[in-house]
């Protein structure tokens, strides 16, 4: 039995569902207002026995209420027999009417249903979670992971917790995914352990008494789409690789009010490697939105950071890490960013802005950070405020003379608007641009100490 539940959220026609290219029909075709169900009988599509379980290739076809016909390609799904001679779709989508963006196609999960907690996966296979469940209990993590190529989906619901145990264990596997799921206010909402070539994504992450997702000892892992929110305990996504084996990837996140945002650390000997952590946006996390100890030859792109008590923390014995394209949105309570005293040799920043509500300072080229020093950009020492930036270049020496792009907002209307520099015509500026609404950009390619303003032409 092949079980469909409708989540378009329209109503449909179930026309047709076509398993490894042969077609099979209703008779007639069943109509289903939304989150009405059907059943196809799959007797015959294929022999197995026991607990033996196949891939198929699955497509629905269905028209929706204005006619138009689409189809469903659900890609290889993983039937189990549950009598002999009898393939069966342990199929379940109940998962809140999600459609994917812009498409109108429902989602529909196939897999093994989950509908409690306190459960151990082991076959390799998708599983499908078919309701929202609460869990109380302290000593019984929710779900354990414990066979390889394993799909969690969670199918659009929820797991809550009471802080005491996992939501979702692993380890010492390979190939496994947690998706389509949120799962709030458990000890660590996912610890991974040795766990590698996995991915968490499109998931949603609050409350964790600890971190909302850890992996210890795992390398070439992804980490992607999802969001954190309050998990104001410890880190958003931790990453503790004392095995110095790297290249995982944390991208296209949201973290808002964790601790830390990104963690990435290795307390073991060597660096923790190839890392990519690209296009997340981290805001108001309380201690720093991306902290990095003995992380080396990693690329940290296009990221956002904006409030908080630190931007970035850059610690231990790195070597050779490049960020590009990041952007620190004030205020922050102490640094833009911070790259304590050690042994970090070859960390260079490219197109980095600092920005807040009175403007931005962009700077386009290359900074490499002083080896062997304390490299603090703060507030006191890059100051953005109404109509005044101002840079510290005899503390920050890595930004004396480098080209930097400045804009004022909010300044007002000034009919000949002029740069100035301590309040005289900057010799080393561009002509300023108005960008409308009182607020001008222009170019210095002499960054100096002192005060940038615009002011009118005498």
């Amino acid at each position: 039995l092949f079980v469909l539940m409708n989540n378009t959220g329209d109503s449909i026609t179930v026309k047709e569902v076509i398993v490894d290219n042969v077609t099979h029909s209703f008779g007639s075709n069943p109509y289903l207002g939304l989150g009405g169900k059907v059943s196809l009988d799959l007797n015959g599509v294929a022999a197995c026995t026991g607990s033996d379980k196949k891939n198929y290739s699955v497509k629905v076809v269905y028209e929706s209420s204005s006619g138009l016909e689409k189809t469903v390609d659900l890609g290889n799904v993983a039937l189990e027999c549950v009598e002999e001679v009898t393939p069966t779709g342990s199929f379940v989508s109940e998962g809140g009417g999600h459609e994917e963006e812009g498409e109108g196609v429902p989602y529909i999960c196939v897999g093994v249903p989950l509908t409690e907690c306190g459960v151990t996966l082991s076959d390799s296979g998708t599983y499908c979670l078919s309701q929202d469940i609460t869990y109380a209990d302290d000593e019984v993590d929710c779900f354990t992971i414990t066979g390889n190529n394993i799909i969690l989906d969670g199918n659009y619901h929820t797991i809550s917790g009471n802080g005491s145990v996992y939501g979702v264990y692993a380890a010492g596997l390979n190939e496994i995914v947690v998706k389509n799921i949120a799962i709030n206010d458990f000890y660590s909402n996912i610890q991974f352990l040795d766990v590698n070539y996995s991915t968490i994504q499109d998931a949603n992450f609050s409350g964790a008494d600890d971190f909302a997702v850890e992996i210890i000892d795992g390398f070439s892992n992804t980490i992607t789409g999802n969001n954190v929110f309050e998990n104001e305990n410890n880190s958003a996504f931790y990453i503790n690789d004392s095995r110095a084996l790297g290249s995982n990837t944390i991208t296209y996140n949201t973290i808002n009010s964790s601790a830390y945002g990104v963690d990435v650390e290795n307390y073991g000997d060597g660096l923790s490697e190839n890392n990519i952590i690209t296009n997340n946006t981290i805001t108001e996390n309380m201690s720093s939105g991306i902290y990095l100890y003995a992380v080396g030859n990693s690329t940290i792109t296009d990221n956002t950071i904006e409030g908080g008590a630190v931007g970035m923390v850059i610690h231990g014995d790195e070597s050779n890490n490049t960020f590009i394209g990041t952007i620190f949105f004030g205020p922050f309570d102490s640094y833009w960013f911070i790259k304590y005293a050690s042994t970090s040799t070859g960390l260079a920043f490219t197109d980095t802005i600092f920005q807040n509500e009175y403007g931005r300072i962009s700077i386009s080229q290359q900074v490499d950070l002083p080896d062997d020093e304390l490299a603090g950009v703060s507030p006191t020492n890059v100051s953005i405020e109404n109509n005044a930036v101002s840079v510290d270049t005899s503390e920050l020496s890595f930004f004396s003379g480098i080209t930097a792009a400045i804009r004022l907002d909010g300044v007002g209307e000034i009919n000949s608007p002029i740069a100035l520099l301590e309040n005289d015509a900057c010799g080393d500026c561009s002509a300023v641009t108005a960008l409308g609404d009182g607020n001008y950009s222009f170019t210095t390619t002499n960054l100096s100490t002192g005060v940038y303003s615009v002011g009118e032409v005498q």
